[in-house]
């Protein structure tokens, strides 16, 4: 009790310094804070809301805009690159200039030349068309270069032999005429290059480059600049800057940063990177064109406003200032005063008197200190009557102690015989509650097994039936192949007969060959014969011959063609005849491999149904296990519940004792603090001693019927101990209610000894909870 009761006073002690430290803080400080704060808060919320706001939306425009600015920029690029890209199909459209580009084949230099000139005057006529176009190179390999304008770099570059082992060179190749935009080739990124590849008979002859000055690209951004600061600049596919506004940074890789923001799904996007606004937007052939505006230049206005809000800001916290000040000390004032009479009230002179007026919170606040000082005047005069009372109680609280100690010895050896009794009898359907569990978990094992089987049992139905499906689907299968394989047989057949007749045609063109070549030579002689007069005739007996001599071996090839092809389609036939054979014993194979799936199938089901019946006897089995169980699990629990409680009293009998002895103690002590707090009483200057004795007289004569009651409690109790202690076998639990009320009429005893003093903490924690609130409500 003495521990509880030091604890709790701890408690409070630590509470009321919590509550100290956070009213350290005087009422001019706080007032001040206040304003200071209502002040401020609200300037710096709006001032920050307005200011993000604004950046918000003028960052969402401007965005929008740029990025509708930089479309119409990159529509412009797109159409200068598309038209430069058309300029180009001139040259694949146009056969003739395909066959002079492509041809090796020439009667002499002058041919050649001629050849040349001709080629260089379709690339001149190009070029006049497209001013854009700064030249025109065909490359076949580094013997065959024909260029027409600036092509001295590119044909030195391409005759080292340095274009053919660039990656790029491939891709061209490969790309079977589709258009690749080259930069930085050479290290020059003041040109950029359109590559396509010349195709003929369907293979590629050469590589078409046409060579553009970066000045056209230049051009269309002239008359672009957005703002100070800002900068647009266009990156290939391999992010090499191949124009920018500063043109310093041409030829530099472009930063990381801005290709990671870059969507995969978005042609045209904006988002903000280091202070900038960044707007891009993609070209059709894989270039990017990025524009970035400093945020500075954006939100120079907003900054600017921000600057005049602080300004604002200040001069009313210092507006805030001037009228804390002034209000704290109108209250601290009257405040001040009020505090010096309550420290003569601490030091024990209760004659102090307020004498404040009004009807503000002050005046309220000095009236109630004069109701306050009364209070406990009336409040010590009916402590000094208690403390009285407590002395002449103590007697009688002993010698209930003592009465308590002797019941509880009986109350305990009783108890400790019935205590014997049950747990015997809880030993024994313990060890009846473990055989059980033991039948339990071989009843268990025995129902998971049979849940094993049954579900082995269905996974080899389903199995079974998958395999019967997936053998009739391979039967249908093996039926159409079979059909298949005649029908490409017949149609081999056919074959062999049209190769047969490839073959007569082709001798028919060997014997007109073989006629033409005797026609050329015939007329080969009578020119010769003719003399200068049957040149050119003798010119066209020549090319017959030659024709005639190509035909025949072509021919001769086509005949070799057949009859390899003659000799393929009987080896056909022959596999198609021994494929028949194997697929008629595949059928019968798969014939039988059904049969017996069936007969697995009707044994695995009469299996399931034999595991069933005995799955269901085994759950009847478990339902009677479970209520076995259970009926000597209660019978277990009742047994432990009554040892409990036999335990649970002769505790409680224990504590009695125990109480009784410290109630011996308390109230020894307690005598100690009556006399203690005798002396603290005397402290206070009072004129009620009269009052005080009357009080006194009255508080005794209550005290004594007090005490008689107590004492026929007692006797009561002793006989409700005395009939339990008879029955305690049969009714435990009603034993342990009645020993329950004994233990609570203890504690209702020794709660009304410490009764007076609770009283006198009590008023002093609310004298200080007066105070703390008048404090609260005047803040």
């Amino acid at each position: 009790m003495d521990k509880v009761k030091l604890n709790e006073n701890q408690k409070k002690k630590g509470i009321k310094k919590k509550r100290s430290k956070g009213s350290n803080m005087g009422i001019k400080t706080k007032l001040i804070v206040f304003l200071l704060v209502i002040t401020i808060i609200p300037i710096m919320v709006i001032s920050t809301y307005s200011v993000q706001s604004f950046k918000k939306s003028i960052e969402d425009k401007v965005g929008f805009l740029t990025e509708h600015l930089a479309k119409r920029d990159l529509e412009i690029l797109d159409s200068k690159l598309e038209e430069i890209e058309k300029a180009s199909t001139l040259v694949i459209t146009d056969q003739d200039l395909i066959r002079s580009i492509t041809t090796d084949e020439f009667k002499d230099q002058y041919d050649k030349f001629t050849n040349t000139l001709k080629i260089r005057q379709n690339f001149t006529s190009i070029m006049v068309s497209y001013p854009d176009i700064k030249s025109i190179t065909f490359y076949g390999d580094s013997e065959k270069i024909i260029g027409n304008g600036d092509t001295k770099d590119i044909t030195k570059f391409m005759k080292s032999g340095e274009f053919e082992k660039t990656e790029m060179y491939k891709e061209v190749l490969e790309s079977k005429g589709r258009v690749h935009w080259v930069t930085g080739l050479m290290g020059d990124f003041n040109n950029i290059y359109l590559m396509r590849t010349i195709v003929s008979n369907l293979e590629p002859q050469g590589i078409l480059v046409y060579q553009i000055d970066m000045e056209t690209i230049k051009s269309l951004y002239y008359n672009t600049k957005i703002s100070n600061g800002s900068n647009t600049l266009i990156i290939d596919d391999e992010n090499n800057i191949i124009y920018h506004t500063n043109e310093e940074n041409i030829g530099n890789k472009v930063n990381e940063s801005y290709i990671v923001n870059i969507s995969e799904d978005k042609n045209s996007d904006s988002y903000t990177l280091d202070n900038e606004l960044v707007v891009y937007s993609k070209c059709d052939n894989g270039w990017k064109q990025i524009t970035t505006i400093p945020s500075k230049y954006l939100f120079q206005e907003i900054y600017d406003i921000r600057q005049m809000t602080m300004g604002i800001g200040i001069v009313c916290i210092i507006i805030s200032i001037f009228l804390s000040i002034y209000l704290a000390l109108n209250i601290s004032k009257p405040l001040n005063k009020i505090l010096g009479l309550m420290k003569r009230v601490e030091d024990g002179d209760l004659t102090v008197s307020c004498n404040i007026k009004g009807n503000n919170e002050i005046g309220r606040l000095a009236k109630g200190f004069n109701s306050m000082v009364d209070s406990m005047k009336k409040l010590i005069n009916s402590t000094k009557m208690t403390v009285d009372g407590v002395k002449y109680s103590t007697k009688t609280v002993n010698e209930i102690a003592e009465q308590y100690s002797a019941v509880s010895e009986q109350v305990a050896v009783s108890m400790g015989e019935i205590a014997n009794g049950a747990s015997e009898q809880a030993k024994e359907a313990e060890n009846t509650t473990d055989i059980m569990g033991q039948l339990s978990d071989r009843i268990d094992s025995m129902e998971s097994n049979l849940k094993i089987v049954k579900e082995t049992t269905d996974k080899t139905k389903e199995i079974s039936n998958h395999a019967t499906e997936t053998v009739r689907t391979l039967y249908e299968k093996t039926e159409e192949y079979a059909k298949n394989s005649a029908t490409t047989k017949e149609t081999i057949i056919k074959l062999k007969d049209r190769v047969s007749e490839i073959i007569n045609i082709v001798e028919l063109i060997q014997n007109i060959s073989e006629q033409t070549n005797l026609l050329a030579l015939n007329a080969a002689i009578e020119a010769a014969r003719s003399g200068e007069a049957g040149r050119g005739f003798a010119v066209v007996a020549e090319e017959i011959r030659k024709l005639a001599e190509q035909s025949k071996d072509a021919s001769n090839k086509i005949t070799n063609l057949a009859n390899s092809i003659n000799s393929d389609v009987v080896n056909t036939v022959e596999s198609v005849d021994e494929g028949e054979k194997i697929f008629g014993e595949q059928h019968l194979a798969v014939f039988d491999t059904d049969t017996a799936f069936k007969d697995i199938e009707t044994s695995v089901g009469s299996i399931i149904k034999e595991v069933i019946q005995v799955k269901n006897a085994v759950e009847d089995i478990v339902e009677y296990r479970n209520t076995t169980i259970a009926s000597i699990q209660n019978i277990s629990a009742v047994t432990e519940e009554s040892a409990a409680s036999t335990e649970e009293i002769m505790a409680s009998t224990e504590e009695q004792a125990s109480s009784a002895e410290q109630l011996k103690d308390i109230s020894r002590e307690l005598i100690s603090l009556v006399n203690e707090l005798n002396q603290s009483m005397d402290k206070f200057k009072l004129d009620d001693e009269s009052l005080s004795s009357k009080k006194k007289n009255i508080y005794e004569t209550k005290n004594n019927l007090n005490i008689e009651g107590i004492r026929e409690n007692e006797l009561e109790n002793k006989k409700i101990v005395d009939k339990n202690f008879i029955d305690s076998n049969s009714k435990n639990e009603e034993y342990k209610e009645k020993d329950e009320e004994l233990i609570e009429d203890n504690k209702e005893l020794n709660n009304k000894n410490l009764y007076d003093e609770d009283i006198h903490e009590e008023g002093l924690e609310n004298e200080e909870n007066d105070e703390d609130k008048d404090g609260d409500n005047l803040a």
